[in-house]
């Protein structure tokens, strides 16, 4: 979490300045704040001074020692907040009308850091954590609770998985109008049938975006990497989802948690139609390793390989769905 430092700036002083040219600042659509300590009234009269302001950045800032940042605007014409690597305990965003993409990463801490109150807007939540094994799971039919999303993206950075699986009913009315789903760098040893819970949960979902980590460089920087926990999950029976049309999975390798996975969702999505299947990311570190202690991919190369896969996955399925190798 940030600290102040010799680099560390008050905003107050910027604040002030923005007000006293409001002719100049009024018309400002776009601002990025980095490495500032905020007093508590700084971000509404920021706000209250560059009325037109519709994206703003705040990047390593915060308010002191486990602060709390309230963004009460009501008039404002924010569309677009963004975090990084703050160092608050909580954002509350207290009344933001017209606000439509909210994305925070990377959070760590015990509770989600975002509560939305009045945010009748909101369509989209962008949001990356790297939890330690210590560090319980939510639900999060609880913190999306009033919301309405179409897009929904999150990143577990290699790390213990931080949604707790819960019963897709309570979710649907955050869900029921979901359309695109992202969720990043799960850990390769994960068991994947816990997201189906999301895809009950999401009736109207029609992509499907999941990338799992084949990283090995970084790992021993992390003393619970060993412990990290798995989630578990069954989906109900008979469980079929209808509006699904692309499935994408990044980080694919062929081995029998991955195809039985893909197996699961191709059998729950009765009207699925693609599957593009890519290889992990290329990434220096890893392949540095790698050249000390080999570790071949299984992602296929050849034709050959290729159709071994697709025949595995639609074996039994009646369905013709088209599957690309990227």
């Amino acid at each position: 979490m940030p600290r102040p430092t010799r680099h560390t700036l008050w905003l107050r002083p910027y604040v002030r300045f923005f007000s006293s040219y409001p002719y100049a600042f009024r018309c400002l659509r776009g601002l990025c704040i980095q490495n500032m300590r905020f007093n508590e009234s700084d971000v509404p009269d920021l706000l209250n001074a560059c009325d037109q302001l519709q994206r703003l950045c705040i990047e390593s800032c915060d308010s002191g020692r486990r602060s709390v940042l309230r963004i009460d605007a009501p008039r404002s014409r924010l569309v677009e907040l963004a975090f990084e690597f703050c160092g608050y305990v909580r954002i509350e965003l207290v009344r933001v009308p017209k606000l439509m993409v909210v994305s925070y990463d990377i959070w760590m801490g015990g509770s989600p850091p975002v509560v939305y109150g009045h945010v009748p807007s909101l369509r989209s939540i962008d949001f990356g954590c790297a939890t330690m094994n210590w560090q319980p799971p939510f639900v999060l039919s609880n913190w999306l609770s009033g919301t309405r999303l179409e897009i929904v993206s999150l990143d577990f950075h290699d790390r213990t998985i931080w949604v707790k699986p819960e019963d897709p009913k309570l979710l649907q009315p955050i869900f029921s109008n979901l359309t695109d789903l992202c969720l990043s760098n799960i850990f390769a040893e994960c068991d994947l049938d816990w997201t189906v819970y999301l895809l009950e949960a999401a009736p109207s979902l029609k992509n499907f975006f999941l990338t799992v980590s084949r990283h090995v460089c970084g790992r021993n920087d992390h003393v619970d990497n060993a412990e990290r926990v798995n989630v578990s999950w069954e989906a109900s029976s008979g469980f079929k989802h209808y509006n699904l049309k692309l499935l994408d999975i990044g980080g694919f390798e062929m081995d029998c948690k991955m195809m039985k996975y893909m197996r699961l969702v191709m059998g729950c999505a009765a009207r699925l139609r693609m599957i593009c299947l890519h290889n992990k990311e290329p990434c220096d570190d890893c392949d540095a390793m790698h050249l000390e202690a080999p570790s071949g991919s299984s992602f296929p190369v050849d034709e050959g390989g290729k159709n071994l896969i697709r025949e595995h996955l639609t074996d039994g399925l009646s369905s013709a769905i088209e599957i690309i190798f990227d």
